[in-house]
């Protein structure tokens, strides 16, 4: 089962000002908690992206990412997301902070997909293994079908 969602649960840990919620993302038996910014989007806006990443992935194209905090670049140097790679009916997906000046061109949140570099299973900094894991297409598609983090 592949899942993604916020949750109305407010971090204790935050800065005065900022705004974020907890979410969770699930891949088979893996679960993990994520704290997603609201300084820039909305938990609707969030759920929209989730669901056109998934579809993307249905749909045939072979990269994808499911964002889970995003703040603009004059407020951070980085956002947060799951790059996802189709390979036939597999997808593999991985965790990563993607940081604004490491992009191949000046940010455009309209262009987001665009980011996504070629996959890599081994770390250029140290050489050790990039976590992944892999699911089935058919359980994004049953994640679309289901109304997508909703």
């Amino acid at each position: 089962m592949f899942d993604i969602r916020l949750t109305s649960e407010v971090p204790d840990e935050l800065e005065d000002g900022v705004s974020a919620v907890y979410g969770n993302i699930q891949i088979g038996d893996f679960n993990e908690t994520f704290i997603a910014s609201l300084s820039e989007w909305t938990p609707e806006r969030y759920t929209l992206q989730w669901k056109e990443a998934a579809q993307r992935l249905v749909n045939g194209e072979s990269r994808s990412a499911f964002v889970t905090s995003f703040v603009l670049p004059d407020k951070s140097f980085y956002f947060v997301w799951w790059p996802c790679y189709r390979i036939g009916k597999t997808v593999c997906v991985q965790n990563q902070m993607r940081f604004y000046d490491q992009l191949p061109s000046p940010f455009l949140v309209d262009a987001l997909y665009d980011y996504i570099a070629d996959r890599k299973t081994v770390s250029e900094d140290d050489g050790m293994a990039i976590s992944e894991w892999e699911l089935p297409l058919e359980w994004l598609r049953d994640f679309v079908n289901r109304g997508a983090g909703g």
